[in-house]
């Protein structure tokens, strides 16, 4: 999916969120961030 270049900082921080929600919740199933510490 391309970035709508009407709202390029939009479309980045949407981006940015999925990939951020992924990575914790690939985290919490691998059990990385308890062995960070985080709840």
């Amino acid at each position: 999916m391309l970035a709508d270049p009407r709202h390029p900082a939009e479309s980045t921080s949407t981006r940015n969120e999925s990939v951020l929600n992924v990575a914790l919740d690939h985290g919490k199933a691998s059990g990385v961030i308890k062995s960070h510490g985080l709840p």
